[in-house]
């Protein structure tokens, strides 16, 4: 690294490990800076940049340090080598350093810092972030180098400027403590003259070591996250909402940020305890999106009066505070468009999925343990793509209104938010078992789908032990996440009666009903694509007895 001999003003060069002593320099880049090609050329004092230098080496040696550090001249910005090694070392060196002086060049003499900090623009720069946490004792200096100051006498105002935590700016809690959320919250406000550095002035808040590339635009972003994600197991780096209708398209997102300021709401955010203590989550990307093994939730919320309906894949990521105190889970709202792959729905904030966040809502969960991934492009997947993990599709819907599915199989094959099946092998089984609920009668019955027929054929049959061994196969002894074939059930399943495509069962006040299952078939649009769709209707009729039928 190259630093300033505060006695001659001019570089010297050390080995990182080797560095004397040295104070660095902290400040928003104005007109005339010096940079490294103008030291100990005759213009340099010319410049106005050049107080700043001059400025930080008498403070220096005032503190009996005798070297010093800016970022204006101690970088070689025309060495894409030099100016790589520096910004990926640049918390250090902050960090390292025996002093930072902070210049606030608009703030004014005549206004008491309390007041002034605030409206002080290198609260609002990129780079400033990291300089105001990594060094370890700050003085800041107002527009005239008069000293205004230690951090420590600052920690409220600072805290209420910037929502950084007190711990953190006192130096009692490391960054890497908080969560990938909370940090990126951070630095949703401040902004930088170049796309690229939003990224770039954040990889030492995360720990992130990445080679720079100037041009990329948000892609040096996009790198960011990808690090993140690949060296950590902290899944609030997907806990963002984008809150300024910017990017995706209609209802869905990428589970990845567009930039800092998705983050700009998530500063209660903190990392789920199930990842903490070790029952985690394992996730990459891969050229499918984000592919996760772990648990994914199917969550219903209804009332007092109407019970759990509607549910919904959840993605719980995390915890924030509750309005009054305590701390609820949270996550993200997901929509399943083919067997194991998931989107990201938008139309539901951070705070809505909050499962306890409603007293007075019945809640029912169903936790789901498998691999499946989140589609980082979906929008840009060629059509031929899509047309294929939804071509056939088969709906599970219209069922009778007292109707509620408990279970189906192979889930990676069904989405319970829209009760339907997704087809990829025509030699594929599906089986779904449901309460139906006719007059007191609480029945469990198990509808089969027979893929290998177009339309499908349907059977039916209730839980009864003739057909045990069919249901525990199914349910309990099968992997829940594998296929199912017929052929595998006439090897594995002991015979049992043939499955009907309706049945008879006997009521409580002694008549009898028929419960009969059908297909349809019509043509659906899935996500902009055409595809064949059958839809299974179990309709319930009274054969003896009252002459009421439903």
């Amino acid at each position: 690294m190259k630093l300033i001999n505060a006695t001659t003003l001019q570089l010297e060069e050390y080995l990182e490990t080797a560095a004397p002593p040295y104070a660095i320099l902290s400040h928003t880049w104005e007109d005339e800076e010096v940079l490294y090609q103008d030291m100990g050329q005759p213009h340099a004092s010319a410049k106005k940049g050049y107080r700043k230098i001059v400025e930080t080496c008498r403070l220096a040696l005032e503190q009996g340090i005798q070297y010093s550090w800016v970022d204006t001249c101690c970088i070689d910005k025309s060495s894409s080598a030099e100016l790589t090694e520096s910004i990926n070392s640049m918390f250090r060196w902050y960090e390292k350093a025996s002093v930072c002086f902070v210049y606030l060049s608009d703030l004014d003499p005549n206004v008491s810092a309390r007041d002034g900090l605030r409206h002080c623009r290198w609260f609002t720069r990129g780079w400033t972030l990291q300089e105001l946490i990594a060094p370890k004792e700050i003085l800041f200096f107002d527009r005239d180098w008069v000293f205004r100051g230690e951090k420590t006498k600052f920690i409220r105002q600072i805290a209420e400027i910037t929502s950084i935590p007190a711990a953190v700016l006192k130096g009692n809690r490391l960054p890497n403590t908080c969560s990938v959320a909370m940090r990126m919250s951070w630095a949703s406000n401040r902004q930088t003259t170049r796309v690229e550095d939003q990224a770039y002035s954040l990889l030492g808040i995360f720990g992130v070591n990445m080679p720079l590339i100037y041009g990329e635009s948000s892609g040096a972003f996009r790198r960011l996250l990808e690090e993140i994600i690949s060296r950590g197991n902290d899944l609030t780096v997907f806990a963002w909402e984008n809150s300024r209708g910017e990017g995706g398209s209609g209802r869905y997102d990428s589970p990845l940020a567009a930039s800092p300021a998705d983050f700009a709401d998530t500063g209660d955010v903190q990392q789920y305890f199930a990842n903490m203590m070790g029952r985690r989550t394992e996730y990459a990307l891969s050229n499918n999106g984000l592919r996760f093994t772990g648990q994914i939730e199917v969550v219903s919320v209804g009332d007092a009066i109407m019970p759990p309906k509607f549910p919904y894949y959840c993605l719980q990521l995390g915890k924030r505070k509750r309005n009054g105190g305590g701390y609820y889970p949270m996550g993200i709202k997901l929509q399943k468009i083919a067997p194991g792959i998931f989107i990201r729905d938008r139309s539901a904030p951070l705070s809505d999925l909050a499962t306890g966040q409603y007293p007075t809502s019945i809640v029912s969960h169903a936790i789901v343990s498998h691999t499946f991934s989140i589609l980082t492009n979906y929008w840009n997947l060629p059509p031929r793509v899509q047309q294929e993990y939804v071509l056939g599709s088969i709906y599970v819907g219209s069922l009778h209104p007292s109707a509620h599915i408990v279970d189906a199989r192979p889930l990676d094959h069904w989405d319970a938010s829209h009760a339907r099946f997704f087809s990829t092998d025509t030699s594929q089984l599906f089986a779904a078992a449901f309460n139906l609920s006719i007059q007191e009668e609480m029945l469990l019955c198990l509808v089969l789908l027979d893929n290998r027929f177009v339309p499908p054929a349907p059977t039916i049959c209730l839980r009864t032990s003739e057909y045990s061994n069919l249901v525990s196969w199914i349910f309990r002894r099968k992997n829940s996440t594998e296929a199912l074939y017929w052929d595998e059930i006439h090897l594995d399943v002991p015979p049992f009666p043939a499955l009907e495509t309706s049945l008879d069962v006997s009521l409580g006040d002694g008549g009898t009903a028929l419960i009969t299952a059908s297909i349809t078939e019509s043509e659906d649009t899935h996500h902009g694509t055409a595809v064949r769709s059958f839809t299974l209707t179990v309709n319930v009729a009274r054969t003896t007895g009252s002459t009421h039928s439903g």
